[in-house]
């Protein structure tokens, strides 16, 4: 998994947005990083702690948000490359960086008044080290945990084009019961209604004729497939965006990104 994400920012660069949909159109990765920083500054701009963790940090996107809701700051990803950019654009007195991984956290039980996780989980596709990282998260964590990820409303999808495995809300939202937890609310992120609707064939299509397309290379034929649904890709976000900007506040069940805001305490 780390070989993969070293890859990621060797082809494609250190810009904020690429970690979003690796190879995607630099205009869906931008929309969707907007989107997503639109619902999640608000929640953070609301929390104030001692320290915070960002779980999955990658190139440090997430950092300056939480080094204002936090008086000291962790990121923590596998991507070793990854780390060394974060610290290259990061300079921040309150921040660090570690590499590790988010089933195995090398920090104490209860360190952190806020965990945050942005489209970091959803890339375990072993399910136990998925649930491991869950109980980790949960463990490193006396407070609050923001968890964004790609949800559905009730089937598993585990993609083949890259390493993302896409559960049910109601799967996140009984785990995280099971651990106690005090209350959760999720709020929907991204109303996209034709680009889900495009990525749900996709998937289909993938799935049933047992299609790989990686994220970048690959033969002739894969890149074309790749290629051609790139270019649709910017059409189904186009004509979203209408219903993006009518419905301000979308259910979790119609969006393709879900925010869990959970508290322990």
């Amino acid at each position: 998994m780390s070989d993969f994400w070293d890859e990621i920012v060797k082809r494609f660069g250190s810009k904020d947005d690429i970690v979003n949909i690796p190879g995607a159109p630099s205009i869906t990765n931008r929309y969707i990083d907007y989107l997503q920083k639109k619902s999640l500054v608000t929640q953070l701009s609301q929390f104030k702690g001692k320290a915070a963790l960002d779980i999955g940090t990658g190139i440090g996107r997430w950092i300056p948000f939480l080094s204002k809701a936090a008086e000291m700051v962790a990121g923590v990803d596998i991507s070793r490359e990854m780390i060394r950019i974060a610290k290259r654009k990061v300079r921040h007195l309150n921040v660090d960086f570690v590499v590790a991984t988010a089933y195995a956290l090398p920090f104490r039980s209860n360190s952190f008044d806020l965990s945050f996780s942005c489209t970091c989980i959803q890339h375990i596709t072993d399910e136990t080290k998925h649930q491991k990282s869950l109980i980790e998260i949960s463990r490193v964590t006396r407070n609050k945990i923001f968890m964004l990820e790609l949800m559905s409303k009730s089937r598993k999808i585990k993609l083949t084009h890259y390493p993302t495995i896409i559960l049910p809300i109601s799967e996140y939202v009984t785990f995280f019961r099971r651990l106690g937890v005090k209350t959760i609310s999720d709020f929907g992120v991204d109303f996209l209604p034709l680009v889900k609707l495009l990525e749900n064939f996709r998937n289909f299509l993938f799935n049933r004729f047992s299609t790989n397309v990686p994220s970048y290379g690959g033969t002739l034929k894969q890149r074309l497939l790749r290629n051609s649904y790139q270019i649709l890709s910017v059409f189904a976000l186009f004509f979203s965006l209408p219903f993006n900007k009518m419905i301000k506040c979308p259910s979790s069940n119609i969006t393709r990104h879900v925010l869990l805001v959970v508290e322990k305490t």
